[in-house]
């Protein structure tokens, strides 16, 4: 009958040993923990490094004059200096002037400012005949708009009448092309069909038209351009103020 061994028991050296290894890694895991933990509270010291920085003290280099104006980097430069210097600004920006290559935006806001003082009721010889100026404006003014809008499909169109001295918008920007020629058609109805003499329509005001498509265009988005063109009959303009100076 054979006997069974004895259990395998390590020795205290073995064990002494074992217990070094564990000791061991159990350190080298804490180490590599607190590395980790010291980079992302270095990454996090970096991220908010701008919560350290005194924002009051950027205010004591901003100076003012005797009025409360805040003096800017070229106000010790004279009145004569600082024309020209504005004046070449504003020549080195001149797309016109220029033969820099003026580009349009994808998405335009246009207003269409149309004359219907008495100026735009008279006859043309160079027009057929039986048909006035404003007939011709806004028939033509029709056909604008769908060439507007097959060019822009994204674009936004408004129309404005000026007469009697005074400038309605007739439509508001949009894209519908349906609802300006709709609202043209009626225009042109209402118009033809005013009484009153040679004096019917008023006088045409260049400035009160532009300040109601100004106002329009204020509101919209500066990422698309924004336009106004102005269609007259009229030699001269009666405007409430100085065009040229406001």
């Amino acid at each position: 009958m054979s006997s069974t061994p004895p259990p395998y028991e390590p020795s205290a050296t073995q064990q002494d040993e074992n217990n070094a290894s564990a000791a061991a890694a159990a350190a080298a895991t804490q180490q590599q923990q607190q590395q980790l933990n010291t980079k992302k509270d270095n990454a996090r010291e970096t991220a908010h490094n701008w919560e350290a920085v005194d924002g009051s003290s950027m205010w004591h280099d901003v100076q003012e004059d005797d009025d409360g104006n805040i003096l800017t980097n070229n106000s010790h430069l004279s009145l004569a200096a600082q024309i020209r210097q504005r004046r070449h600004r504003l020549a080195s920006t001149d797309l016109a002037r220029s033969q820099k290559r003026l580009v349009r935006h994808m998405l335009r806001h246009l207003y269409l400012v149309l004359d219907c003082s008495r100026w735009s009721r008279e006859k043309d010889p160079a027009l057929p005949p039986a048909r006035t100026r404003l007939e011709t404006t806004l028939s033509l003014a029709s056909d604008f708009v769908n060439e507007f809008y097959d060019q822009n499909p994204l674009g936004h169109l408004g129309v404005i009448l000026c007469r009697d001295g005074e400038s309605v918008m007739l439509t508001s920007l949009g894209g519908s092309p349906k609802k300006h020629k709709l609202a043209l058609g009626a225009a042109l109805v209402t118009e033809l069909g005013k009484k009153g003499g040679p004096d019917v329509g008023g006088e045409f005001s260049l400035q009160n038209g532009i300040e109601v498509a100004g106002r329009s265009l204020g509101y919209a988005p500066r990422y698309g351009s924004r336009e106004i063109i102005v269609i007259m009959s009229a030699l001269a303009t009666c405007d409430p103020g100085d065009i040229l100076g406001e």
